[in-house]
């Protein structure tokens, strides 16, 4: 499937019905930084990113570039807490609260443990059933 063009985000942000919009999360591929900045612009929405990045520089320039609202850090696959808190003190510093991306278990954990901590990404999908009716 091609990657999503941040013209066609813009245009979808009308159509998220107030007031449960809080924020437009993951609206473009992670590497489209000036998509991401665009869309923040011209989509009304804070936007909400960075749950497939790897690296503190990435956060760093999806932060400033893609002017991200809402840096949505994993340390399943940042690289562990050190860099998650290395990411969300980069989010503090320009007054940004941090979110999360999986693993909630350890997740809350960390967004408690820092003053700019935000909402719990939760999978409430059944993983166990998931996987027992997968099991062979």
């Amino acid at each position: 499937m091609p990657p999503v063009p941040a013209s066609a985000s813009c245009e979808a942000v009308p159509l998220c019905p107030p007031p449960n919009s809080r924020e437009l999360e993951e609206p473009l591929t992670p590497d489209d930084v000036n998509g991401l900045a665009r869309v923040a612009v011209e989509g009304g929405l804070p936007i909400a990113a960075g749950e497939n990045l790897h690296t503190v520089y990435e956060f760093e320039e999806t932060i400033i570039r893609g002017r991200v609202s809402f840096p949505e850090p994993n340390a399943a696959t940042l690289g562990g807490i050190t860099p998650w808190l290395r990411v969300a003190r980069l989010a503090e510093a320009r007054n940004l609260l941090v979110t999360s991306h999986g693993i909630h278990d350890i997740h809350v954990h960390l967004l408690g443990a820092v003053p700019n901590g935000s909402w719990l990404e939760f999978h409430g999908f059944g993983l166990e059933r998931f996987l027992a009716a997968h099991a062979a």
